[in-house]
């Protein structure tokens, strides 16, 4: 991830990442007052949207309390030197091949239930706001 965790930012955080985190640095020049404002407002959803991370090879796991119904970023890092294979179909989807060191992402609508990837239990509990 370039400069941090920066999801949910807001026009100030991120104009001062651009000015204080040296991988961010070579963008600050580059970008209009007009692109600045259309990366805060997706910056901005990106934050409303719940992310779960999972680190292959680290033996770490984050997830924030999960709905159905919702769209949830799942970030799959590989801390192995070796391309790893992730297999989803717990989740409904394919399996994916994550590379060595490396980073995969994708968008899952959560279902109600508990499902296994790899080692780890992702649960998602049915919201009594969302239709069932």
């Amino acid at each position: 991830m370039v400069g941090g965790n920066i999801r949910g930012a807001t026009h100030e955080q991120l104009v001062r990442s651009l000015a204080e985190q040296p991988t961010m640095l070579a963008l600050a020049n580059a970008l209009s007052e007009q692109q600045l404002e259309a990366i805060s407002e997706y910056l901005q959803q990106l934050g409303e949207i719940p992310l779960v991370r999972l680190h292959l090879g680290e033996h770490h796991w984050q997830q924030p309390q999960l709905e159905a119904g919702e769209w949830v970023k799942f970030v799959v890092y590989s801390a192995d030197l070796q391309p790893q294979e992730l297999d989803l179909s717990a989740l409904g989807l394919e399996s994916v091949s994550v590379r060595a060191r490396a980073e995969h992402s994708f968008m899952w609508q959560a279902e109600q239930g508990e499902f296994a990837i790899a080692q780890y239990l992702l649960t998602v509990l049915m919201s009594e706001n969302k239709p069932k």
